[in-house]
């Protein structure tokens, strides 16, 4: 198992004469906290609503891949118009980055 690395501690750690190393592990730790914070379930409130798609957890569905629908005000899966809305959801999450494929 992968032991949480304490970010507040990193930051203590690189106080005082700023050497590179310091420079470094602030760096590590911000990238850390950016990180966690786009890995965490936003509120709905906040989900982006430009047509892109996102993962949402639907309290009737699961987790399901949405996008907003502008003429029918409403998250979507697909483009039926007579599919249901999901109007349950408590959360959001971008869609993860594509996997590089080696060459």
């Amino acid at each position: 198992m992968t032991e949480r690395v304490n970010t507040a501690q990193l930051r203590r750690q690189a106080t005082g004469d700023v050497q590179p190393e310091h420079m470094m592990l602030r760096a590590a730790a911000n990238e850390l906290d950016e990180l966690r914070t786009a890995a965490a379930w936003q509120p709905m409130h906040t989900a982006p609503k430009d047509g892109h798609s996102i993962i949402i957890h639907d309290v009737g569905q699961g987790i399901v891949v949405v996008s907003w629908n502008h003429d029918r005000c409403g998250w979507e899966w697909g483009h039926d118009p007579n599919e249901p809305l999901f109007s349950d959801a408590v959360g959001w999450k971008p869609l993860p980055l594509l996997p590089v494929s080696a060459s």
